[in-house]
This record gives C-alpha cells, sequence and structure tokens, in this order.
C-alpha cells in the first residue's frame, strides 16, 4: 500500500511538471521523464528558446551570448556591445571556450584579472524603476570573489554609488547596492553554488524589492530603498575587484528591463537545461531530476 502511494506521489509529480511547462509556453512542450531523449529534442530545444525570446522580446534590452568569435562583446540583441578588457590590454581578455564547455555555442572563461567593458548611457543609468539580470554561470572554485554584473560610480566625489551582482565566496550569491554614507541593500543566498556545475541565476529589481532566483528557484529576497544615479561609468561583466586568479566561466548573459516573473525566469531556465542536455553537459537523469524539481517551486 505504501508503494503505490508513493508511485501516485510521483505520478503527480510528473503531472505538475507538464502543466508548469505548459502554462508559461504559448503551445505545448512535451518534456520526457521516461528512459530516452532522442536527438529529435536538439531541433526542439533551438524552437523553444526561440519562443522565449520572442515572448520576452519587448523587455529584453540586451544580450551577450558569446557565440561571435570575431566580436566577443557583442549585443546580439539589443546595441550595448562591450569591449574585452580596456580594450588594449590583451592580459584582461577573457578566453572562449567553445562545445561541451558551455551551455550552447560558445562562452567565455574569466580568470579574475578579464572583464567586458560596456560604455553605453542607455544602459548604465539604472533609471528603470525594475529590471532583471540573468546569466548562465559555472565557477571552478568556490573562493571565488568574481562580479557577474557591476556598476561602480567610485570616484572620490560624492556621493557614490555601486550596484554588484557577484559570487562571494563559498558558494554565496550576492545582489548589492550601496552608497558613499554606507546605506547597503545587500541580498545573499549563501552556500547554494557548487563548483564546476552550470548555474542559471537570476537577480531581479522592482518597487524597492530585489530577489535572486538560482535555476529558476527563488532563493533570497531584501528591500533596496536607494536609486543609483548614472554619473558616466560603464558596466562590468567578469571583473574581479582582486588581483586574484579566479575561473569562471560565462555563457548567455542578458539584462531585461522589467523585473521577470517567476514563470518567465522559468521559461529561460528549461531552454537552458535543453541546450546542456543536448551539448552533454548535464546527463538525462540530471536534465530530468532538474525538470522535476520545477513542480516544487
Amino acid at each position: 500500500m505504501i508503494i503505490k502511494n508513493k508511485q501516485k506521489s510521483f505520478t503527480l509529480i510528473e503531472l505538475l511538471v507538464v502543466i508548469v511547462i505548459i502554462g508559461i509556453l504559448a503551445g505545448v512542450i512535451m518534456i520526457s521523464t521516461s528512459s530516452s531523449i532522442d536527438k529529435a529534442n536538439v531541433s526542439k530545444a533551438l524552437v523553444f528558446s526561440e519562443s522565449i525570446k520572442n515572448n520576452l522580446m519587448l523587455d529584453l534590452l540586451s544580450e551577450w551570448r558569446f557565440d561571435d568569435s570575431s566580436n566577443l562583446g557583442l549585443d546580439g540583441w539589443g546595441v550595448y556591445n562591450g569591449t574585452l578588457g580596456d580594450g588594449i590590454t590583451s592580459t584582461t581578455y577573457p578566453t572562449l571556450k567553445t562545445g561541451s564547455d558551455c551551455v550552447s555555442g560558445s562562452c567565455l572563461r574569466f580568470d579574475g584579472g578579464d572583464y567586458i567593458t560596456v560604455t553605453s548611457n542607455g544602459l548604465n543609468k539604472f533609471s528603470y524603476q525594475s529590471y532583471t539580470i540573468s546569466a548562465w554561470v559555472q565557477v571552478k572554485d568556490l573562493q571565488n570573489y568574481i562580479l557577474i554584473w557591476s556598476y561602480d560610480y567610485t570616484s572620490h566625489i560624492s556621493p557614490y554609488y555601486a550596484q554588484h551582482l557577484r559570487f562571494n565566496g563559498t558558494g554565496n550569491v550576492v545582489f548589492a547596492w550601496n552608497d558613499s554614507s554606507v546605506n547597503r541593500d545587500i541580498t545573499t543566498a549563501s552556500g547554494l553554488i557548487l563548483k564546476d556545475k552550470w548555474y542559471h541565476i537570476v537577480a531581479t529589481f522592482t518597487s524597492g524589492r530585489q530577489k535572486i532566483y538560482i535555476n529558476a528557484a527563488e532563493k533570497a529576497s531584501g528591500t533596496a530603498v536607494h536609486t543609483i544615479t548614472y554619473y558616466g561609468q560603464p558596466v562590468w561583466i567578469g571583473k574581479s575587484n582582486f588581483n586574484i586568479t579566479r575561473d569562471t566561466f560565462f555563457d548567455d548573459l542578458q539584462f531585461y528591463n522589467t523585473s521577470l516573473s517567476l514563470s518567465q525566469v522559468k521559461q529561460n531556465y528549461i531552454a537552458g537545461l535543453d541546450s546542456l542536455f543536448n551539448n552533454g553537459n548535464i546527463s538525462k537523469d540530471e536534465y530530468n531530476e532538474r525538470i522535476n524539481a520545477l513542480a516544487y517551486e
């Protein structure tokens, strides 16, 4: 009798997963939790990814996929192209990785001294009442202190402002605002990141509230009452405040001019999972486990 109840419970979970996926798509996408997911899913994943982008296109401001080897800072969706490092010193350039090292296509390896600089005024104003930062990231060192996204105005002229989405050692993800009067709005998702695994990390801000999602699950939230004013500084991707070698992979970084809902975060996450599976980065079992986990969120 106990075994029979467990079977029914598992069947319900599978049903909930399908309902969640149907609810966040305009059409029906069948995710198989049976013994095999065949090669047809490669084309299905591409269609899925494009449908997501089309669904969110009004709110997607920029997307850096790092797939164009001739222009690794290319904004493939908007007009905010980045420059590798300072644009002059090759030692600040991140390293191009391809194939199974990445979520899809190619990706970039940052060692702590590498970074991308985005200088467009439109992107760094942070005048949006709400916005979202989304990225696929893999760390090789849990002591990493590396910035997924950073806007700093750190001149000695007062006031100064800073906004960061970063790894902060021991598997923490931190989303923080602070200013020269030491008013800090810091939201931390603690101890959730393991090395050598790809994670979908999303930070949202709206109406004085900021949240961190990891793999489409809300892991931390907090208040943020300060407004960041644009003072001409760039946005940095992948930069570290310390001159220490760090090893972190970035793929598919997106900036939205709205705060994505949980269902929209799930859309992006599932599309990435399809790519990870078809790229050989995760097994069929891990793919199914991650899909099943969405039923609990």
